[in-house]
């Protein structure tokens, strides 16, 4: 709780634990007093219940509901490790380095089941997270999910390679977040082929045997009676394609 409001100083400007302070309910405020962080150890708690109170109102006031606060924590605390080298990425695999930052998403968390499974796909991967019987924890672990993906993004794409493109969804205590790296796979367009040449290397095949045909019709009628007169209607639509001269 501590760093999320210390990344929130830095994202929103100072002020901003007084302005959140002074926004939040009667019973929220005293968890969030600079009195009472500056008290606790690095190893202290609290319960899941107070931490999903205190979060959800914090991005009602900053992020109207829409969990855009935490992922501004998000970004900002993984940004921050990844620089610090307190956590490493895999220069061209985003799927790889989420692997590499799953602690970071799970320290979070004290004596909870924590889901975190990646599946590749060929236009990215999808990532499903969640907190074992807890719907409104699991949605903010998406929402801080979400900004852990961009701010990896950030450090592990390739140059030139655009920003993935991100959807989620929470249903119970899962939450499935899908990347999409690979747009020319995603909207359905395929990777540049040789497919006009395979489609007519498929019509030359198959006039093949036509072809040979005419040729042999046609030196056999030169052997009887010499060559006949050169003539649009002489020759089969075809011919063009294939490869006259070499009878079958």
């Amino acid at each position: 709780m501590r760093n999320a409001l210390d990344s929130l100083e830095r994202v929103q400007g100072p002020g901003t634990r007084e302005r959140l302070g002074a926004s939040v309910s009667k019973r929220l405020s005293p968890l969030i007093t600079n009195e009472r962080l500056r008290a606790t150890a690095p190893l202290d708690v609290m319960s899941v219940e107070e931490a999903e109170d205190v979060l959800f109102a914090i991005d009602g006031i900053l992020g109207h509901g829409a969990g855009t606060s935490m992922e501004d924590i998000a970004f900002d605390v993984v940004s921050r490790a990844i620089a610090d080298g307190v956590a490493s990425v895999s220069t061209g695999d985003l799927a790889g380095t989420m692997l590499r930052l799953q602690n970071l998403l799970e320290s979070p968390f004290v004596d909870v089941n924590v889901l975190f499974e990646i599946n590749r796909s060929a236009e990215g991967f999808t990532l499903a997270v969640g907190v074992s019987g807890r719907p409104r924890a699991t949605r903010l672990l998406r929402h801080y999910a979400t900004g852990a993906i961009r701010a990896a993004a950030r450090f592990a794409r390739e140059f030139g390679v655009s920003e993935p493109r991100l959807s989620g969804e929470s249903v119970g205590d899962r939450a499935r977040i899908s990347v999409v790296v690979r747009d020319d796979l995603a909207d359905g367009t395929p990777p540049p082929t040789s497919q006009p040449r395979t489609k007519a290397a498929a019509r030359s095949s198959g006039a093949a045997p036509k072809l040979s045909a005419e040729v042999e019709r046609i030196l056999g009628s030169r052997g009887e009676s010499g060559p006949p007169p050169r003539t649009p209607s002489s020759y089969p639509p075809r011919v063009a394609v294939g490869r006259p001269g070499r009878p079958q």
